[in-house]
Formats: C-alpha cells, structure tokens, sequence
C-alpha cells in the first residue's frame, strides 16, 4: 500500500521499498491501530468503492481530526489462516454485501477472530 503524491489517494504497489509505502503504526486503546503515512495523514476508510463490481470500499489519507467517526482506527481481526487488519466497518460491509452475519468466533483472541456466516 502505497501513499500517493497528491497527498490524498492510496494505491496498491508490490514495490514495498519506497518510502510511501511505509506506515507508522500507533496503538489506540486496547483493540485500535492507526496508520500514519509518510505525508503525516493517516489511512481513513471512505464509503466510496474500490473498484466498480468489486467488494471493498476505498481507502484514503485524511487530517487527524476530532470530528472523525472512527474510520481511521483499524481493527487487527483474523480471517480464517490469513490475518489481515480490517476497520470494523470494512468488516461490516463485507458481511453486508456477502448477505452474511459477522460472527465473533473468539473475541479475547488478539486479534479478534471473526467469521462471515449464514447464522440461522
């Protein structure tokens, strides 16, 4: 993940050698975890999509404002063998837009381990 000149944009590079691909990382609280860029913004998650037709919403560099909704704390949660860091509201989108439920599967897990399922 790549910080973009404009100071705004994020992009995806395989390319991790840059220095726009290096993101501090600073704990909020107990569960939070917030990415700074090299520009000083930190990652915010957007409701705009990704990409049209594919699931996932965009994410952008933004201020550290106290009006923020959150979308810039990111929650470390487990997915299956893969650990990756999903914002809550990734999270619930994802679910959303499978027609599944988000299910925590072991919430003293650090990470979190969630499940996308039919919970019927």
């Amino acid at each position: 993940m790549v910080a973009d000149d404009d100071e705004q944009s994020v992009s995806q590079d395989r390319d991790g050698s840059t220095e726009k691909a290096e993101w501090e990382v600073f704990p909020t609280g107990e569960k939070y975890l917030r990415f700074k860029s090299c520009y000083g913004k930190y990652l915010m998650a957007s409701n705009n999509p990704f990409l049209q037709g594919v699931k996932g919403k965009k994410v952008i560099q933004t201020e550290l404002k106290p009006d923020l909704d959150g979308s810039v704390n990111w929650e470390p949660l487990r997915d299956g063998f893969q650990v990756g860091v999903v914002s809550k509201s990734a999270a619930v989108q994802m679910a959303e837009d499978a027609e599944l439920d988000l299910v925590i599967v072991s919430p003293e897990a650090e990470p979190p381990v969630v499940k996308l399922m039919d919970y019927k």
